[in-house]
């Protein structure tokens, strides 16, 4: 199984290290909360990476239909329809 938060955690990971994150729930605290001015910025960085995660991902599986077909995937992946049609 193909996991897009992993992927997605591990692109994000020079800027999650620069201020002591790590893992999923480092990803989490990266981000903050909708109030702090980083935010905005932050949220579209890591929408960026999971779009490009899951492009990745699914040409991959394209590409090699014998492999494991099965992708957990974060639940905005059904709000990008030009990747998923």
């Amino acid at each position: 199984m193909v996991s897009c938060d992993e992927h997605v955690e591990q692109k994000l990971a020079p800027r999650l290290a620069a201020g002591g994150y790590t893992g999923i729930n480092g990803v989490a605290a990266w981000m903050g909360w909708p109030d702090p001015s980083t935010y905005t910025e932050r949220e579209s960085e890591y929408l960026a990476e999971e779009i490009h995660t899951l492009d990745e991902i699914l040409t991959e599986l394209e590409k090699h239909p014998e492999r494991n077909p099965w992708c957990s995937t974060p639940r905005e992946a059904s709000f990008i329809p030009e990747i998923i049609c």
